[in-house]
C-alpha cells in the first residue's frame, strides 16, 4: 500500500504524531495520503482529526477508507522500516546512550585527514571513547546531520558552520534534546553534540551542585537585589545552565510564585520552574497542595540582529515546504488609526520566500496565514462571547434575587 521510503507522519516521533490509541483509526503518510478505518467513519475523534488535517492541507484528494487489518499493517510496516534503519544510525544512537549513561554533557566527533576521534565530556574533561577511520567518521556525521536532525534533507557541509537539533525519536532516556554544531578546522572539521537534560528541582539544590556555604550566601545576596547583572562563566558541562535553572526555581519557590520570571533564550533548552504551595477548598476543608510554577521562557533571535520588535520562530515546518525547515519573522505595527499591520518574512536558508521565485509556496503560505488569522479571530470572538454570557448569567441571577 505504501512504498518503503514513505514515512508515517502520525506514528511516534512523526511530525503529526497522534496518541497510540488512535493508530487503529487514522494514518497520515509523507506521500500526502490520509487513511482511516472505515469501521470508525462516524467516530468523533476520527472526524475531528480528518478535519484538522484537511484544514492544515496535509493530504491530497479525499481520505482513503481501509479495513482494520490494512491500517494496522501500515503501522507494522513503518515499525519494520524504523527497525531496519542504517547501521550508522544505530551506532550514533548507541554513542548518545553511552554518553547519557556516563552523565556526559556533550559528544565530540573530531574528523581529520586520516582519523576520526570520538570524545565525551564528563564534568568538564574530554574522554576518548572511540577511534575510527576518517571515512567512517565522516559517514557517521553525515548520517547524523542529514537523517537524524530536524533539518533532515539539508546538505551536510563540513567546511561550513552548521547547526541542527536531533529529532526526539532518537533521544536516549534522560535526554530532552541534543544540539548539533559543526565547525571547520585546519585538518578537517569537528561536530559537537550538546546533550540537554531536564533537571528535577525536587532533587537538585546548590549544595548538591558542589557550591560551598559562602558561595551560596553570595548567590542568595545577589538574587535578593532589586537590580543588577549576574554572569555565569565556565566550560561546557560545568553546570552553568543547571545552576541558573535551580536559582530561578528557588526564586519562584521562595516567593511562592508571586515573582514572575521571564527568560530570553535561543533555543529554549528545558522547562524552568519551582515548587509552590496553593490552597484548595475541597469537601468543606482547606487543603494545601504543592505544584510546579514555571518561568515564562521566550525564544528570541541573537542579540546582534538588526531586526527589532519582531516575533521570531526558529526551524518552523510547513507541509508545503516539504521536509526542510524555515525561520519565520513577524513584525507587528500599530497605525495611527489604531489598526495593526503584520509583516511576515520566511527565511528558507539562503533565500527568503518570494512570490516571483517560489510562486506556489508563497501562495500556500499566504493562504495558511489568512486561514490562521481567521481561526484566531474566531477563537477571540468565541472567547469574548463566552465571557459575555457568563456576565449575563450572573446579572440574571442577581436580577432574580431582587424579585
Amino acid at each position: 500500500m505504501i512504498e518503503n521510503d514513505t514515512k508515517i507522519l502520525t506514528s511516534k516521533g512523526g511530525v503529526q504524531q497522534i496518541h497510540p490509541s488512535l493508530y487503529a483509526y487514522l494514518c497520515l503518510t509523507s506521500d500526502r495520503k490520509l487513511y482511516y478505518n472505515k469501521e470508525y467513519a462516524d467516530n468523533p475523534q476520527v472526524l475531528n482529526k480528518i478535519a484538522f488535517f484537511k484544514e492544515a492541507k496535509l493530504f491530497d484528494d479525499k481520505p482513503i477508507a481501509v479495513s482494520s487489518t490494512e491500517i494496522v499493517a501500515l503501522y507494522d510496516k513503518n515499525s519494520k522500516n524504523i527497525n531496519e534503519a542504517s547501521q550508522y544510525q544505530r551506532d550514533i544512537s548507541d554513542l548518545f546512550k553511552e554518553a547519557a549513561n556516563k552523565d556526559g554533557s556533550d559528544v565530540h566527533f573530531v574528523v581529520r585527514k586520516n582519523e576520526c576521534i570520538v570524545k565525551i565530556r564528563i564534568i568538564g574533561d574530554l574522554e576518548i571513547i572511540h577511534e575510527y577511520t576518517a571515512s567512517h567518521g565522516h559517514a557517521l556525521c553525515k548520517t547524523l546531520f542529514m537523517t537524524m536532525c530536524d533539518q533532515a534533507g539539508k546538505t551536510f557541509q563540513p567546511k561550513a558552520k552548521q547547526e541542527a537539533r536531533i529529532k526526539a525519536v532518537y533521544l536516549p532516556d534522560g535526554i530532552t534534546g541534543v544540539r548539533v554544531g559543526t565547525s571547520p578546522t585546519d585538518s578537517g572539521y569537528i561536530m559537537v553534540c550538546r546533550l540537554l537534560k531536564k533537571a528535577d528541582p525536587s532533587k537538585l539544590n546548590l549544595a548538591n551542585l558542589g557550591f560551598e556555604g559562602f558561595q551560596i550566601e553570595q548567590i542568595n545576596k545577589a538574587k535578593s537585589m532589586k537590580g543588577g547583572i549576574n554572569f555565569f562563566a565556565g566550560p561546557t558541562g560545568s553546570g552553568k545552565s543547571t545552576g541558573m535553572a535551580i536559582i530561578v526555581g528557588i526564586i519562584i519557590s521562595d516567593s511562592n510564585g508571586r515573582r514572575h520570571i521571564i527568560s530570553a533564550e535561543n533555543p529554549v533548552e528545558y522547562e524552568i520552574g519551582g515548587y509552590i504551595t496553593i490552597q484548595e477548598y475541597i469537601n468543606n476543608q482547606i487543603v494545601e497542595r504543592r505544584i510546579m510554577a514555571y518561568a515564562t521562557q521566550t525564544p528570541v533571535m541573537a542579540a546582534n540582529t538588526k531586526r527589532k520588535k519582531e516575533i521570531f520562530a526558529d526551524n518552523a515546518k510547513f507541509s508545503f515546504l516539504g521536509e526542510n525547515t524555515a525561520d519565520v519573522y513577524a513584525k507587528i505595527q500599530k497605525k495611527a488609526d489604531g489598526v495593526y499591520t503584520i509583516t511576515m518574512a520566511v527565511d528558507l536558508g539562503g533565500a527568503f520566500l518570494s512570490s516571483k521565485e517560489h510562486e506556489k509556496q508563497a501562495e500556500a503560505f499566504e493562504t495558511w496565514f489568512y486561514e490562521l488569522a481567521v481561526r484566531v479571530t474566531k477563537q477571540d470572538v468565541a472567547r469574548e462571547t463566552k465571557d459575555a454570557e457568563k456576565i449575563l448569567s450572573k446579572q440574571e441571577k442577581e436580577l432574580n434575587g431582587l424579585k
